[in-house]
């Protein structure tokens, strides 16, 4: 498996939408087939919960997905 993050964009929907850096996306070790790990740097100053979309090529996640970021 060849992982590129080519296709991967991850937006925190804070007061502006704000992209943060996808570092890796694609197979995720020790998972069964199909389990997809992405990991992205969160932009300093991003804290609290906020809105979060992961676009993967054409598909996107779900509206109203949020993340807790300490």
């Amino acid at each position: 498996d060849t992982a590129t993050t080519e296709i991967y964009t991850l937006s925190l929907h804070d007061a502006l939408p704000i992209s943060a850096p996808v570092l890796y996306g694609g197979a995720a070790p020790d998972f069964v087939a199909g389990v997809l790990q992405v990991n992205v740097t969160i932009p300093p100053g991003v804290t609290g919960t906020v809105p979060i979309q992961l676009n993967v090529g054409t598909f996107s996640t779900p509206a109203g997905l949020m993340v807790t970021i300490h």
